[in-house]
């Protein structure tokens, strides 16, 4: 679940930066074998992004309950604290698929 991606021609394994960039690329070019595929996001991103939603607010409850005076600076802190850890995991769900358009084309040459 929780691992970087490699690429779909050679099984190169991309490290957490050279992720992030192709993340934004979307269609890249591996250094490897310089071969084409597409980056995209894993759909269960969304679970673990559900995931730190609901202990940010449990935190936020919890912090609420323990407050003797509301004081909203902790509960902004623990909520960015949570998006922060969100943002930090995303490329551990990114995958790395192979450019269709690419074998389209291989397949017209050879035949």
């Amino acid at each position: 679940m929780f691992k970087l991606p490699v690429c779909p021609h050679c099984k190169t394994v991309y490290h957490y930066q050279e992720t992030r960039h192709s993340i934004r690329k979307k269609n890249c070019i591996c250094y490897h074998c310089k071969q084409n595929f597409r980056a995209s996001i894993f759909p269960g991103i969304w679970i673990i992004g559900a995931i730190m939603v609901a202990l940010s607010i449990l935190v936020n409850l919890f912090l609420l309950s323990r407050m003797t005076y509301l004081n909203l600076i902790w509960l902004f802190v623990s909520t960015v604290v949570f998006l922060g850890l969100l943002y930090i995991l995303i490329p551990f769900f990114v995958t790395f698929k192979k450019d269709k358009t690419e074998t389209n084309k291989t397949n017209k040459k050879r035949k």
